[in-house]
């Protein structure tokens, strides 16, 4: 092709990508502050000190946790409310809550235990039973009634006068509560009751294989789990599935030492971790047995993903010799690290929307323990000066570049809160929402920022953009630039 061709096509092509920028230009909101966008705090310490228990409200927009005394095994359960960006509202809701014993939060009710005392109990009141109460502390109400509706029909030095409940949860999209329960000397079983109050126990397994020294459940409430043998530390043990009612149980698999389970989101995929440090899944129909993570480190899964039904949390000290929280899909990829620093990290998980994550953390060196919830940030796609292929940027320029968020399956540019976008140091200038840059079909976000307010040197190779959504959803992208001299005329 001539020269001349060339030239004129790259002409036109200047003069079209002129035209729709210009198209968009008196429909582009202005920034009216255009002050410094503030870097938003990361890590948020709920509370410091002897924290024994903590989860999440259903709706994540607040959390729940027990304060002990130290050497005590009893404490006060405490409501803080998240509103994605900081903790406010602390309230005290109850004072003799089971330190480790805070289960399952469904609306507006938490399933927790109760506990008077750190020895054995002169009579019976209700511990080692499943409780309910409202999030404001109204309406304690007792669930479940081993010690007296004939679950737990036989006394034992260790558990005079009390229930004999392990594990508890709430089955979503029913009003049961799934949970493990012994008959008095240690041999418990996988039981389902009314949540309300009435009773109407049932035992879901069966008499070829009845117990459950090991227990889960699907988050989605469609499949329950236990791990059956016939003693405690038994040299073997299956692990079982039936439906919330009871019917179609089946044998996942059939181990050689005691399995703790963890069901992700999708309802299906049964992840599972010997002492060995690797981590394993199979599906809850007992296809499809996998290692996931085969290597030198201490690995164990933590939690799964409310949003991904392939990924999930672990433990392991692969980073710094500490063990800290990665997140990692279900085939062992993406192995990324989430927590850091001089600490121990764990009772991890991920708020509802995934946006967050709560955690303990316990310093390497002297310190209290600290409740921590940390801010994830998304990655997202961007592209720096749109309908340009080399993203030259000439940093003695006075115009402008053009910076797009581009929407895709894992994100959404209508999202952006633009007042909070940070592009290498500066703010943007103006936005507009009505371009489809990829001419992909959907909505992308142009923003417009000044050449020389942009934090770049003569060596920048890549430029990175960070932001939140309306819903405070932390994100960044990043794209390569090349800085290019400046030509005198």
């Amino acid at each position: 092709m001539k020269k001349k061709e060339v030239k004129k096509m790259k002409t036109v092509s200047a003069i079209i990508a002129t035209l729709l920028f210009l198209s968009m230009f008196f429909a582009l909101a202005t920034n009216p502050a255009s002050a410094t966008t503030t870097t938003p705090e990361i890590d948020i310490i709920i509370e410091e000190g002897n924290i024994t228990d903590h989860l999440w409200s259903s709706d994540g927009t607040k959390v729940a946790y027990i304060m002990c005394p130290e050497e005590q095994y009893w404490g006060d359960l405490w409501i803080a409310e998240w509103n994605g960006k900081e903790i406010t509202n602390k309230q005290l809701i109850y004072t003799e809550a089971d330190y480790n014993h805070l289960e399952d939060w469904q609306g507006d009710w938490i399933l927790f235990m109760i506990r008077k005392e750190d020895g054995t109990p002169t009579s019976y009141y209700g511990r080692n039973e499943l409780w309910k109460i409202r999030d404001d502390g109204t309406d304690l109400t007792q669930i479940t009634f081993t010690y007296t509706n004939g679950i737990k029909y036989t006394e034992n030095g260790a558990y005079y006068f009390r229930g004999s409940v392990g594990w508890g949860r709430f089955i979503p999209g029913t009003d049961l509560v799934y949970f493990s329960a012994h008959n008095g000397n240690g041999w418990y079983r996988p039981f389902t009751c009314n949540n309300d109050g009435t009773d109407g126990w049932i035992c879901v397994s069966a008499s070829d294989h009845p117990y459950s020294f090991t227990i889960g459940m699907s988050p989605t409430g469609n499949k329950l789990v236990w791990g059956n043998a016939w003693y405690w530390n038994a040299p073997t043990e299956a692990l079982m599935a039936c439906n919330p009612d009871g019917s179609e149980r089946a044998m996942i698999k059939s181990f050689t030492l005691r399995t703790f389970p963890l069901v992700l989101a999708d309802g299906n995929t049964v992840i599972y971790d010997w002492n060995d440090g690797n981590i394993h899944a199979i599906d809850m129909d007992g296809t499809n047995d996998r290692m996931v993570l085969d290597d030198e480190y201490f690995n164990r899964w933590e939690n799964y993903n409310p949003i991904d039904g392939q990924s999930l949390l672990m433990r392991s000290d692969r980073s710094d010799g500490n063990v800290h929280i990665f997140k990692m899909n279900v085939d062992g990829t993406e192995i990324i690290q989430l927590t850091e620093g001089p600490f121990v990290d764990g009772s991890a998980s991920y708020s509802p929307s995934a946006h967050e994550l709560l955690y303990k953390r316990t310093p390497l060196e002297s310190g209290p323990s600290q409740l921590v919830i940390k801010r994830l940030v998304q990655i997202i796609e961007i592209d720096i000066k749109p309908w340009s292929c080399r993203n030259n940027i000439n940093l003695k320029s006075r115009g402008i570049v053009v910076v797009a968020i581009l929407t895709t399956d894992e994100f959404d540019a209508s999202r952006v809160d633009p007042t909070t976008v940070e592009f290498a140091g500066a703010n943007p200038l103006r936005w507009c929402f009505r371009c489809d840059v990829d001419c992909d079909g959907d909505i992308d976000l142009i923003l417009l920022f000044k050449t020389q307010e942009l934090d770049l040197t003569k060596d920048s190779t890549e430029a990175t953009l960070f932001g939140e959504t309306w819903d405070f959803q932390q994100f960044q992208g990043t794209d390569s630039v090349r800085i290019v001299p400046h030509r005198r005329c």
